[in-house]
C-alpha cells in the first residue's frame, strides 16, 4: 500500500475511492501468513476462551490507507483537502486538521477548517469561516440551475445521503443546514430561519418559524426576503 500511496495516481483514484463511500468499508483481516496460521490453531484448541474481538487481527481499510499515505512522507498539496477529507470521515481528526491546515483554500478545505474549529469549541471563528463558504454556494432555484459539482471541484460533487433537499446543490444545502443549526444555537433565530429555508430543511425551518420566532418576527422575515 506504501506504494500505491508514494504512485500519484493510484494515491489520487484510492483516496476518491475512500471518500465517496469507501470509508464505510468493514475492518478486513491483516495478520500476516504467520500470524494467520497460529490463529487459525487457536480456533481449534478446544476449551480455549478467545480475546474480545477473536484471534484475528482487523483494521480499518480506510485508516490503513491513512497510515500508508503517512509513511510514503506523500506531500500531495493538490489533494489535500482529499485527504482532510477522508481522515475525518475516519474519524482521524488530527489527520484531518494536518492535511487541511496545508491545504489551499478550497470550499472543501475551509469547510472542514470550520467544522474542526467548532470541534475545538471556537465557535466565533468557525462561524465566520461557515458563512464566508455559504455565500460561494448559490441557493434554492440558481443551485438546481448550476448543477452538482460543475463550479467547486471537491465540495462541489460530495455527496450527502441524509439530505432531501428539492434543490440539486446537496453540498450548498448541507453547508446552509449546519450553519441554520449553528446560528439556532447561538439564538439568532431569524438568520437561522434563513438558513433553514434557503438549504430545503422544510421541517427544520418550519419548527423554527412556528415554534421559534414571534409573529412578528416572521412577518419581518417574510415581507423582507419574500415579498
Amino acid at each position: 500500500m506504501r506504494r500505491l500511496a508514494a504512485h500519484p495516481r493510484a494515491r489520487r483514484v484510492i483516496t476518491a475511492y475512500l471518500i465517496a463511500g469507501g470509508h464505510r468499508d468493514p475492518p478486513v483481516d491483516v495478520d500476516n501468513p504467520l500470524r494467520e496460521s497460529i490463529a487459525r490453531l487457536l480456533t481449534k484448541i478446544p476449551r480455549l476462551t478467545p480475546p474480545t474481538n477473536g484471534w484475528h487481527h482487523f483494521e480499518e481499510p480506510g485508516l490503513l490507507w491513512l497510515e500508508a499515505v503517512e509513511a510514503a512522507k506523500v506531500n500531495d498539496l493538490a489533494a489535500a483537502d482529499q485527504l482532510a477529507l477522508a481522515a475525518y470521515q475516519l474519524g482521524r481528526f488530527d489527520l484531518a486538521q494536518r492535511w487541511a491546515d496545508v491545504a489551499a483554500a478550497t470550499p472543501a478545505a475551509r469547510w472542514l477548517r470550520a467544522k474542526l474549529l467548532l470541534r475545538e469549541g471556537k465557535v466565533e471563528p468557525a462561524a465566520a469561516l461557515l458563512s464566508g463558504v455559504v455565500r460561494l454556494f448559490p441557493d434554492g432555484a440558481a443551485a438546481a440551475e448550476v448543477g452538482d459539482g460543475k463550479l467547486w471541484g471537491l465540495a462541489g460533487s460530495l455527496f450527502v445521503p441524509e439530505i432531501s433537499s428539492r434543490w440539486g446543490n446537496r453540498t450548498g444545502a448541507q453547508l446552509r443546514g449546519e450553519l441554520g443549526v449553528l446560528r439556532l444555537a447561538r439564538r439568532q433565530y431569524t438568520e437561522a430561519l434563513d438558513a433553514l429555508v434557503r438549504s430545503g430543511f422544510w421541517m427544520d425551518a418550519a419548527y423554527v418559524a412556528e415554534r421559534v420566532l414571534t409573529l412578528d418576527e416572521l412577518k419581518v422575515y417574510v415581507d423582507r426576503n419574500w415579498p
